[in-house]
């Protein structure tokens, strides 16, 4: 059974719940176990098919605000949201492929860079799977390549808000240009890497995930504040919180399900499409790539749009009552 194959992901063995319960009597306080998990990969599927599903019926149920749909700076509810992150993804593909291109080159990159780390060398130890003996230096490996990347990620993503910020004003957009200014000016890559490491670090741990999301709620737009407001660093934290003031419900949510569409659906994508085909590891890593390339930047628009959005709203409470 063992090996990179469909027949150890899909059918390896595996307790069932007479083992937890023969655990439980005779009061066995460590279990080890060889498997790749406890629990069927298919539930990785099955998740993403009930967000999906959850997805589908926000959209169905969203209350249309009506107005320009090209122009990215007006009021949306969420599901206007998440369909006008598709519209302009689609709509500014032309200006987006150097950006797409980064990105897939970039996660691709990290994975050799993963495989690499794990497989630097044989080892005598017979449960050395990974090519290093002590398995905390593979976890630290791991971890170090992920975040090593991460900078480059955000700059990409920084660039992304500038694209759409382009659009809003009506200029001609340059991807290239908004890369190099997503360099020269970074605070906005530089909030962007702040946001992914300290939510990434709190969000692994489930006594934790609760702070994660609460600041999620205070700091969902704080990228996107940073480029488009040319906001300083902390200034763009202290203006997230401002806009989100009153929204913060709708804020973590539609951010979480943002950055649940870039981050994990493409893994997700792979994994499932591992246990249907029973294809090799690396193609089924190049699909993974290739929907992450995409929807990463997909990702940086929704949430850049939720800004555009939030602003607006201000706008519009500001405005004394019987105004016109």
């Amino acid at each position: 059974y063992y090996g990179d194959n469909n027949t150890y992901y899909g059918y390896s063995p595996g307790f069932y719940k007479e083992a937890g319960e023969w655990f439980v009597k005779r009061k066995v306080k460590l279990v080890g176990t060889d498997t790749q998990a406890l629990d069927h990969p298919l539930v990785t599927g099955l998740i993403l098919l009930a967000v999906l599903v959850g997805l589908v019926l926000l959209i169905r149920a969203t209350r249309w605000r009506h107005g320009d749909d090209r122009q990215p700076d007006r009021e949306r509810r969420a599901g206007q949201v998440v369909t006008g992150s598709f519209e302009l993804l689609g709509r500014q593909a032309r200006d987006l492929w150097p950006i797409v291109i980064g990105v897939g080159l970039t996660s691709a990159g990290a994975l050799a860079l993963q495989r690499l780390a794990l497989h630097r060398r044989p080892s005598a130890d017979l449960t050395d799977v990974n090519g290093v003996a002590d398995n905390t230096l593979a976890v630290i490996a791991v971890i170090l390549v992920a975040f090593a990347v991460a900078p480059i990620m955000s700059i990409f993503l920084a660039a992304t808000c500038r694209v759409v910020e382009d659009v809003a004003r009506g200029r001609s957009s340059r991807p290239w240009v908004a890369i190099a200014l997503a360099v020269k000016r970074p605070s906005g890559a530089l909030v962007q890497l702040v946001l992914y490491l300290v939510v990434t670090l709190l969000a692994s741990s489930l006594v934790l995930l609760p702070v994660a999301l609460l600041l999620i709620a205070f700091w969902a737009v704080a990228m996107p504040a940073a480029v488009i407001e040319r906001r300083r660093f902390l200034a763009a934290f202290r203006r997230s919180s401002a806009l989100t003031r009153g929204r913060r419900w709708r804020a973590v949510f539609l951010s979480s399900l943002l950055v649940w569409i870039g981050f994990s659906v493409p893994g997700a994508v792979g994994g499932i499409l591992l246990l249907v085909t029973g294809w090799p590891f690396w193609i089924t890593n190049v699909v993974a790539i290739l929907f992450g390339a995409v929807l990463l930047p997909l990702s940086a628009i929704g949430l850049t749009l939720q800004f555009y959005d939030f602003r607006q709203e201000e706008v519009r409470d500001s405005v004394p009552t019987g105004t016109t």
